[in-house]
């Protein structure tokens, strides 16, 4: 989990380096890179959570191998879809917020955090490591505090 809240801090700070040099869209491609690794901390595929919200991150998977006690991310996995497959979503090109699963709604809120703490940084100058570290332990709202490395055993 410390190395995937890193990876976010890194590609953040990337985005912010190449945004004061005036590349957008190198930004943009890092903002991506990090929004991903939020994404992936959703899926049942990459991550267990539980508890309101799916704040709560309870297991980190292992690609393609197998640990006792540790979930592990299958080469296939049906884990990382997102739509839900009740017969109001399945046949619908129109699929909204509730169509998503449960997980895949957390992960939109938490990515919705991301940005508002990436447009903060941006708007105030902020210290990205400073700022990122608070989105990721701080439940002030719905859209922060999915990144809490405490509930791991």
């Amino acid at each position: 989990m410390l190395g995937a809240r890193e990876r976010i801090i890194v590609a953040t700070e990337q985005a912010m380096l190449s945004y004061q040099n005036g590349d957008m869209n190198r930004f943009f491609y890092w903002i991506g890179h990090a929004s991903h690794n939020v994404e992936d901390s959703f899926s049942p595929a990459h991550a267990r959570r539980s508890g309101s919200q799916y704040k709560t991150l309870t297991d980190v998977c292992i690609y393609d191998m197998t640990v006792p006690g540790v979930c592990t991310h299958a080469k296939i996995d049906t884990g990382d879809l997102i739509w839900s497959t009740s017969w109001a979503c399945v046949f619908t090109t129109a699929r909204n917020y509730e169509c998503l699963k449960p997980e895949a709604q957390g992960a939109v809120r938490a990515t919705a955090g991301y940005f508002r703490t990436v447009a903060n940084i941006v708007k105030n100058g902020s210290d990205v490591r400073s700022a990122l570290n608070a989105y990721f332990e701080n439940s002030t709202d719905q859209y922060n505090g999915y990144h809490k490395c405490g509930s791991l055993r």
